[in-house]
């Protein structure tokens, strides 16, 4: 105002009103400071807005766009360019098709066309995008009616990728189809129940197995146990109470079934309790399977051994059964009734095997049961006794062999007989005394005939020295009484024949003699009497002629006996002198 003054030509201005403009002035001061102070706040709130509008638009989870009327992309934030691998300066003004695999097009197209063609905004769509290097991923868009900068019309769009959803949901799929395959086209009967004992699933082969279709049974909740036989109900109503929420642990029970086509069939029931991952009681997961068949084997195996048990009751004094695994043991009625017990002392006095077995025939009888167990022996078999109410001891003979056996051939079932042996036990001890005392008396002769046979020794050793005493006592009688007379006779003039007789008489007595004194020889024995009496002449010097004269015998025939003499003798292949053979062997 002063510098205008001064242009103008005008007087100085007076002090009061220098004062009082810089007084306005001071006051403009401070109301322009005041005013750039507002300034810089709503400038620093709006650097402070445009932040959050970054991260919330820009740096969000999600992808936005802003198409217009004609599908082209007018505005999209950092999150979708990255997701399409696009710079987001070159999304701009491209059409959002453009990036949508060929085979999804039409479901972007008929989204696009429901969001203008109604007010509500449709929902979500799925379908496949292409990134920019041209792989395919997973997107769910989210469109909105909107306006864009320029006031025309356009929409608003949120895309997310769900590609790691997509293909949990495709393995989810893909399990459920395999669960509802094994489900459905398992063999057995499978059913889940809900708490409130409702079916939540029912397998398609409980047809095959009650006549009923799943259809049936979830129109009908309590068909399931009216099929169920009438005397099973309450053994099943049993079991249902059992399997409450409370219970979890697997269950196992058998009953009957009356099928469609009145059937009676067999099942075997399994069920055990389910629950989420949060531990929340979700019902009863139920397994049902035909066991007709088995059931009738096992009445027809039951019935067999039943009537083996019986025809081995009747064939023995008491039949066992013993279960290797429970321990538990069938008996017959005979195993009392032969010792004199009855069916009230069994069961008063809890009577067993063990309880009225010997005590000294325990250990033994245990250690032949282990060892055919242990597979150390083809079969059991033992003696022993048993105390009867009489009190008195019975004998029994076991016999049995394990008849079952596991995989791994651990033994599971053990029977057999048992005997009454006590009449042929008492035999036995008779024919034992009996033997004892024969054993006893042959011992007694024995010991007779011992001192029989010494006797006897001493007998014939007096006997022997009686016979050499009479032996000698004849040699002697011939030395003095015979022998002088015959050498008186040798002496004499005899004629040719009567001096061989002579010398004949000498030579056998000799011979006689020398048979006391026993040195004739072995070799003379295989002589006949003949050639004894030839051997004989030949060794007192006598020719073949002279012997033939003696013996009224040709003289071939004296010489035929000389050969087999020395052949008799081993000297047929010698050439050694007959009568000197025979000199120095008698």
């Amino acid at each position: 105002m002063l510098r205008k003054n001064e242009k103008t030509g005008q007087e100085t201005v007076s002090p009061e009103a220098v004062k009082e403009l810089l007084h306005e002035l001071q006051v403009h001061q401070i109301e322009l400071e005041m005013q750039n102070k507002e300034l810089r706040r709503t400038q620093h709130e709006l650097e402070v807005s445009r932040a959050w509008y970054f991260q919330l638009y820009d740096l969000a989870p999600v992808g936005y766009l802003t198409l217009n009327e004609h599908g082209l992309i007018v505005e999209a934030n950092l999150t979708s360019a990255n997701l399409l691998g696009v710079d987001r300066d070159a999304l701009v003004n491209q059409p959002l098709s453009l990036f949508i695999f060929t085979e999804d097009q039409d479901c972007y197209y008929l989204h696009h066309k429901q969001l203008t063609a109604t007010e509500e905004p449709p929902q979500g769509c799925e379908l496949r995008m292409v990134h920019a290097d041209g792989s395919l991923f997973w997107a769910h868009l989210q469109a909105t009616s909107a306006q864009t900068a320029d006031g025309t019309s356009g929409c608003r769009i949120v895309m997310s990728d769900c590609t790691r959803q997509k293909l949990l949901e495709e393995e989810i799929t893909l399990s459920e189809e395999k669960f509802r395959t094994i489900a459905d086209y398992t063999y057995d009967w499978e059913y889940w129940l809900s708490p409130t004992k409702e079916f939540l699933y029912n397998s398609p082969s409980c047809k095959g197995l009650t006549g009923f279709s799943t259809e049936e049974f979830m129109a009908e909740p309590k068909l399931l146990l009216s099929i169920i036989h009438p005397d099973d109900r309450d053994s099943v109503y049993k079991h249902q109470e059992c399997c409450c929420e409370t219970s979890t642990e697997a269950r196992h029970i058998t009953f009957r079934i009356i099928t469609k086509n009145g059937d009676l069939r067999w099942i075997g029931h399994s069920c055990q309790p389910v629950y989420n991952a949060q531990g929340q009681f979700l019902g009863r997961r139920a397994s049902n399977r035909n066991i007709t068949k088995q059931k009738l084997n096992e009445e027809q195996i039951n019935l067999s051994e039943e009537r083996l048990r019986l025809a081995l009751d009747a064939s023995s004094d008491g039949v066992w059964d013993r279960n290797l695994i429970s321990n538990e043991v069938y008996h017959g009625e005979k195993w009392y009734k032969v010792l004199g017990y009855t069916e009230l002392d069994v069961k008063e006095k809890s009577l067993t095997w063990e309880k009225l077995l010997h005590p000294d025939d325990k250990s033994k009888t245990m250690v032949a049961i282990q060892q055919h167990l242990n597979g150390l022996t083809p079969h059991y078999e033992s003696e022993f006794r048993m105390r009867n109410k009489d009190g008195e001891w019975q004998w029994f003979l076991s016999r049995g062999k394990v008849v079952e056996k596991s995989k791994t051939g651990t033994p599971l079932r053990f029977i057999g007989t048992n005997t009454d042996i006590t009449k042929n036990k008492k035999n036995e001890f008779k024919l034992q005394n009996m033997h004892d005392l024969l054993e006893k008396k042959v011992i007694e002769r024995t010991h007779e005939i011992l001192e029989v046979n010494v006797a006897l020794k001493v007998l014939l050793k007096k006997m022997k020295k009686d016979t050499i005493e009479l032996e000698q006592k004849i040699a002697d009688n011939i030395a003095t009484l015979v022998d002088p007379y015959l050498k008186k006779l040798q002496h004499l003039n005899l004629d040719a024949q009567h001096r061989i007789i002579v010398d004949m008489l000498t030579a056998n007595l000799q011979e006689l003699t020398s048979s006391f004194t026993h040195t004739a020889s072995l070799e003379l024995k295989k002589l006949t009497p003949t050639e004894l009496q030839i051997a004989n002449l030949v060794k007192h010097g006598k020719t073949t002629k002279e012997i033939a004269e003696l013996m009224n015998l040709a003289a071939g025939t004296i010489s035929i006996h000389r050969k087999n003499i020395r052949k008799k003798l081993g000297i047929s292949q010698h050439k050694t002198n007959l009568q000197a053979y025979l000199s120095s062997t008698t």
